[in-house]
């Protein structure tokens, strides 16, 4: 079984806009935004569950309903799940984090135009 992770792109350009990498079967997130329920990600709830913390957040006016790169409106955005090529949380941490950091750098250099 490999970890997987599951993205919302905006559409027209795949640009990411959030993304979680989970574990089938073993992952918990929290079932709904504000509620301590816990979900088990599977590969079948997944891409919903993240489309509900997405439109979740953005009715808590906590995260924009568009692409901060290119505009496109959250009626665009895609939910898209796919499997990576690590085993384990622990091997895809390393991956994960450098490309976070070259996401953070690009958010920072598209905020200063």
């Amino acid at each position: 079984m490999k970890v997987r992770i599951v993205q919302c792109l905006c559409g027209p350009a795949r640009h990411c806009i959030i993304a979680v990498s989970y574990m089938p079967g073993l992952t918990a997130a929290q079932k709904d935004f504000g509620l301590n329920d816990d979900i088990t990600l599977t590969v079948e709830n997944a891409a919903d569950y993240l489309k509900g913390v997405v439109d979740a957040l953005i009715a808590h006016e906590a995260f924009n309903p568009w692409c901060h790169l290119c505009n496109a409106k959250r009626e665009q955005w895609l939910f898209e799940d796919k499997p990576t090529i690590c085993d384990s949380l622990e091997e895809a941490k390393g991956p994960l984090r450098d490309m976070g950091r070259e996401q953070a750098l690009a958010r920072r250099l598209w905020s200063k135009n």
